[in-house]
């Protein structure tokens, strides 16, 4: 029976794919030059994007980084994700005055709209997303 349903199955319910940009970007231990590009692109439709300065020794950050992961995978946030390493980026994490790890940023529109520090539990992180 499912060789006959497959071989009445009409080409026009074939799978369609889209090659358009998803609906979220993660850019895994970026470079600050790939988040200037990122918020200069966030600035011009309004996109929040959430920055996550982490470090690889950083216990709180390796409970943190997962939850952030899963709440910017929501599309219903529109929400773009940046991590970058402290111990790679010193003066990067001293422009955006991150004296304790993990410290979370949020931009709208390329403008920075608020900051947490330490890990939370993922309905607060959710929560920020959402506020940005």
């Amino acid at each position: 029976m499912f060789r006959a349903i497959c071989r009445t199955r009409p080409a026009t319910l074939a799978r369609a794919f889209s090659s358009s940009r998803p609906a979220f970007e993660t850019y895994h231990a970026a470079s600050p030059e790939t988040l200037r590009k990122v918020l200069d692109d966030s600035g011009k439709t309004d996109k929040r994007v959430i920055v996550d300065f982490y470090a690889d020794w950083c216990g709180p950050c390796k409970t943190l980084s997962p939850i952030i992961e899963r709440v910017a995978e929501d599309p219903a946030l529109n929400v773009d994700l940046v991590t970058i390493d402290i111990d790679e980026h010193v003066q990067f994490a001293h422009q955006f005055q991150v004296s304790s790890v993990p410290t979370v940023v949020g931009f709208r529109g390329g403008e920075l709209k608020n900051k947490f520090v330490g890990a939370i539990p993922e309905p607060a992180v959710r929560k920020f997303c959402e506020e940005l």
